[in-house]
């Protein structure tokens, strides 16, 4: 298996509430990865679909609770790629 050098965090918004939370989550959780010597990038509120065939792409895919990213991680399967 390959060292992991880049991590990607992708995510979006569905509603038009405020974001301001989920972004200093975001934020967070980036500068924990950097901290850890990995290289990080944003992909936040992009179209969904640019999104899932990007994902489906991975070659390590961590999968959350949601069903979008479950759709994602059957892709990543079928490509013979890694789920965590």
């Amino acid at each position: 298996m390959e060292k992991i050098k880049k991590i990607t965090i992708v995510s979006g918004y569905h509603t038009n509430e405020d974001h301001t939370r989920s972004e200093v989550y975001l934020k967070k959780i980036k500068q924990f990865i950097e901290k850890n010597n990995f290289e990080v990038t944003m992909r936040i509120n992009n179209n969904p679909d640019d999104d899932f065939v990007f994902m489906s792409n991975s070659k390590i895919f961590m999968k959350s609770g949601g069903g979008f990213s479950k759709l994602v991680s059957e892709m990543v399967k079928k490509n013979n790629n890694l789920v965590l």
